[in-house]
């Protein structure tokens, strides 16, 4: 797999595009997922990661303290340690993929007060293959 990548920031948000391709002779899935690598302030609470896979967009967000379910219009964190965890079935040679994440505070989320101010995140996105058996 190769991948090419572009950073597109705004004042508000942090955004990358990257491609991915398949080099290789074989179909293959493969996963993705964004780790979760350190949070100050509790300001997960209130931060907004969109995932656009070939146009088709994600928006995750940690589950709401209050109700504990997922913020109007988005997917809940997988857990504590990951934003989520995705499988891309049926990836076939020469086939690529294109992602673009954006990451902001959403300052309309109930759970976005002031304690978060000086809050900070850091995370990381894996691309991991899995190879399929060809009969």
């Amino acid at each position: 797999m190769t991948k090419k990548t572009d950073g597109h920031n705004g004042e508000n948000y942090i955004a990358y595009t990257f491609y991915l391709e398949n080099l290789g002779d074989e179909t293959i899935h493969y996963w993705y997922r964004i780790y979760v690598d350190d949070v100050v302030k509790n300001v997960d609470k209130a931060i907004r990661v969109a995932v656009y896979l070939n146009g088709e967009k994600t928006v995750y967000a940690k589950a709401n303290t209050r109700t504990s379910g997922p913020e109007k219009d988005t997917v809940a964190f997988k857990d504590e340690e990951n934003v989520m965890l995705v499988q891309r079935r049926d990836f076939k040679s020469k086939d690529v993929d294109k992602f673009t994440v954006v990451i902001w505070v959403e300052g309309d989320d109930p759970d976005c007060i002031d304690d978060l101010i000086g809050g900070e995140m850091k995370m990381h996105m894996t691309i991991t293959e899995e190879h399929i058996k060809q009969e």
